[in-house]
């Protein structure tokens, strides 16, 4: 449990490190998967 916690916190202070992603766990490896339903939305 801890390290799960832990795992979700450093990863969003890598995703805002990097670009301040607007998904906390997003995968890192296909931002475009990320950007896509906010591509749709605009």
């Amino acid at each position: 449990m801890f390290s799960l916690l832990y795992l979700i916190v450093s990863h969003r202070r890598a995703a805002r490190a990097q670009v301040a992603a607007p998904l906390p766990l997003a995968p890192v490896a296909a931002p475009e998967a990320v950007d896509a339903p906010y591509r749709l939305a605009a």
